[in-house]
């Protein structure tokens, strides 16, 4: 399939020669000086270019599976029970996590930061023309921002850096408060919505590029999140987040797609309506995607697929869908054709049926052409999307009234009614949820954002906004239809665990500390 692709991916891959990917290792960040490219603005824009490129890196990893995997197998809803969960990404299932490749993301959170700030630095002072140059800073703004608030969300405290690090003299920095970091985020956000265009008015060749409303939908998660920090809340954030998000739906840039179904669909349907923010993959060689082979199963048809399937979904959370919900089957690579015969995966009997895995890959994000393989995937990967604001809306909503209201059981059933093949604008009493108290409904909210969104790199973001929800929901002994929590158990269900403050954040990189001595471990690592 021949696409038209965002061109920032080949500017991006011209401009690679000229970036040195080792920012916090050994040698300093290396971004072409000024006084020998930025001259013009087509030097801006390649320069912006590379830092998109950062966000899904073939070479040391980010959105392309390490972030990823972060959030995703730390959940009740994904296992890497066919991985060895002793080393690598396994430990991230147990919780028993060491510094690892994980810790990769750490330093991938500062590479992206540096390009954004030789931007910063540096596209101000070319003669251009001004709508352009701000457009261009808005992006390098929203990119910075979206790398430190991933990077506070997982770590707390970090290295504050506003300039381009040219040597070794600004590495060693104290990490600042998580206060400033957020500060810095809502700053860059502010700057990116009030400079960025509407997505709908780019050109196909600068599709992928981030829009006012993908920089409002951040600012209100980065509320929406800080809002549960008491240590950091201020008394208005989910105000704030509320009418940023209503703002993202009255601008009318974006809306659910009819089927989730088609909202998946990469091969006719993959820059929709729906999509706020995305990385622009396609099947080039260091340009694509590289998750099927860690997420699927062997029956993609995929050559290349199942050579490690380190994430699978836990059976539990499988069987939690409700009959009739349509994400199940979209999201779950649960079938193979053998013999002409179609073996269906049975979550009562996985073995007895001869299914290639004990529990499902997954759907999402997978490509299915036999000749795609490592880098040269062709489904985009989804950042932000129109569902998340209107569950993110009603949740704002349900904190500022310490309950559900009208509009925020509206918002969450639109998403349900849409999941079960309903007019989302026509209530169902059979699948829309109403009468919930406050814990109720935050838990019920919770749950439809894991249907949602899993493997979308929401998992354990959502999990620190509800992690109330975990403490009071892990008893071992629950079971059933209850997706909070895991039949065999899987160790990250341990109320133990789950309350030790310790597991709130991430460990810092040992290298990191080795490098720099003003950077301190977080607390119980």
């Amino acid at each position: 399939m021949k696409k038209i692709k965002i061109s920032i991916l080949l500017a991006a891959l011209l401009s690679l020669n000229s970036c040195h990917e080792k920012f916090l290792e050994e040698e300093a960040y290396s971004f072409l000086t000024p006084s020998n490219f930025y001259r013009n603005a087509k030097d801006a824009q390649a320069a912006v270019n590379a830092v998109y490129k950062m966000l899904y890196n073939n070479d040391s990893g980010y959105y392309d599976y390490n972030l990823l995997a972060i959030n995703e197998l730390t959940t009740e809803a994904v296992t890497s029970i066919l991985w060895d969960r002793s080393v690598d990404h396994g430990r991230l299932d147990t919780w028993t996590t060491r510094v690892g490749d994980e810790a990769s993301v750490y330093r991938q959170t500062f590479q992206i930061v540096n390009r954004a700030n030789a931007v910063l630095d540096n596209v101000p002072k070319i003669a251009m023309d001004e709508k352009l140059k701000n457009r261009i800073l808005g992006e390098a703004r929203f990119l910075r921002a979206l790398a430190y608030f991933n990077g506070v969300r997982l770590y707390g405290d970090l290295p504050l850096l506003t300039n381009a690090t040219t040597s070794l003299d600004n590495l060693k920095v104290p990490a600042a408060p998580a206060a400033q970091v957020y500060n810095l985020v809502i700053e860059d956000l502010m700057f990116a919505k009030d400079n960025l265009p509407s997505v709908k008015s780019y050109g196909a060749a600068d599709r992928g590029r981030a829009g006012r409303s993908a920089a409002k939908t951040l600012l209100a998660k980065a509320y929406l999140t800080r809002a549960t920090v008491k240590e950091l809340a201020q008394n208005d954030d989910n105000q704030k987040a509320a009418a940023l998000l209503r703002e993202v739906i009255a601008d009318g840039d974006h809306g659910l797609e009819a089927s989730y179904a088609t909202l998946w669909d990469y091969e006719k349907n993959e820059n929709n309506k729906e999509v706020i923010f995305d990385i622009q993959l396609t099947r080039i060689g260091g340009m694509g995607g590289r998750l099927t082979r860690q997420i699927s199963t062997a029956n993609t048809g995929n050559t290349y697929a199942s050579s490690f399937s380190t994430m699978n979904v836990e059976l539990d959370f499988y069987k939690s869908y409700e009959p009739g919900d349509q994400r199940r089957d979209v999201t779950f690579d649960d079938s193979f054709v053998s013999g002409g015969k179609t073996i269906k995966f049975n979550p009562e009997d996985p073995r007895a049926n001869n299914f290639p895995q004990d529990t499902p890959g997954f759907r999402k994000n997978v490509d299915f052409d036999k000749t795609a393989n490592l880098d040269k995937e062709e489904p985009n990967f989804v950042v932000l999307r129109y569902a998340d604001v209107l569950l993110m809306l009603a949740e704002a909503l349900t904190e500022i009234n310490k309950g559900p209201n009208a509009e925020a059981y509206q918002l969450v059933n639109m998403v349900r009614r849409r999941a079960f093949g309903k007019d989302i604008n026509t209530p169902d009493p059979t699948i829309d949820l109403a009468g919930l108290s406050y814990p109720e409904f935050r838990k019920a909210l919770l749950t439809e954002r894991r249907k949602e969104l899993v493997l979308e790199g929401h998992g354990w973001f959502d999990g620190m906004r509800f992690y109330d929800i975990f403490l009071n929901n892990v008893d071992k002994a629950s079971v059933g239809a209850n997706p909070l929590k895991s039949e065999r158990p899987k160790e990250v269900i341990d109320r133990a665990r789950i309350a030790d403050p310790k597991y709130r954040l991430f460990p810092i990189p040992t290298d990191v500390m080795e490098r720099n001595p003003n950077i301190k471990q977080n607390p119980g690592w």
